[in-house]
């Protein structure tokens, strides 16, 4: 009498299906809500200032910069940046890893993150001032949006470190995803 066998290779399969399909989805997710939110910054308002902002929090996680707690206001994320640019954060498994990334010119480093933390200050009151002041006109409105832009520009194109393994690695990125709004 023959011994029935289990279908290892069966199984195997379908879990490493199961696998694929569940990191396709993760990056999927990444990508659309980055489209979605470069969409957005282009129209015209508060929602354009809303999806600059995320957009600019999702360019930082994805250039290893520390993740904005949710109870941090804008402004008080760039105070802490601006504190201690270089903070380390410790992962799950107790290694430490860099808030920025790492250069051999540290004086060029600190020259770049002085800079960056004017921009990011700018970029902070603006959104603020957008979000939370009652009586504005429409003119000041998009003329602050349009300089929210600018500053995104010029603060995403600071952070991006040069190199093929840094494409690399902000493209695989999932860092961003543990915001949820």
């Amino acid at each position: 009498v023959p011994i029935p066998t289990f279908p290892w290779k069966w199984v195997l399969r379908i879990l490493s299906t199961l696998l694929g399909i569940g990191v396709l989805g993760l990056y999927t997710v990444r990508y659309l809500r980055q489209a979605w939110y470069r969409y957005l910054s282009h129209g015209k308002g508060l929602k354009a200032a809303k999806a600059l902002y995320r957009l600019l929090l999702l360019e930082l996680a994805s250039e290893g910069y520390p993740l904005k707690p949710p109870s941090l206001t804008p402004l008080e994320f760039t105070q802490a940046l601006k504190e201690n640019p270089f903070q380390a954060n410790e992962d799950s498994h107790g290694k430490v890893q860099r808030a920025v990334p790492h250069t051999s010119k540290p004086e060029r480093l600190l020259k770049n993150v002085f800079n960056l933390e004017v921009y990011l200050e700018r970029f902070a009151a603006l959104y603020t001032e957008l979000c939370y002041r009652s009586r504005i006109s429409e003119q000041e409105r998009e003329e602050k949006v349009n300089e929210m832009r600018t500053l995104y520009t010029s603060i995403r194109n600071r952070i991006r470190r040069k190199g093929v393994l840094p494409c690399i690695v902000r493209a695989l990125s999932l860092r961003g995803l543990r915001y949820s709004w």
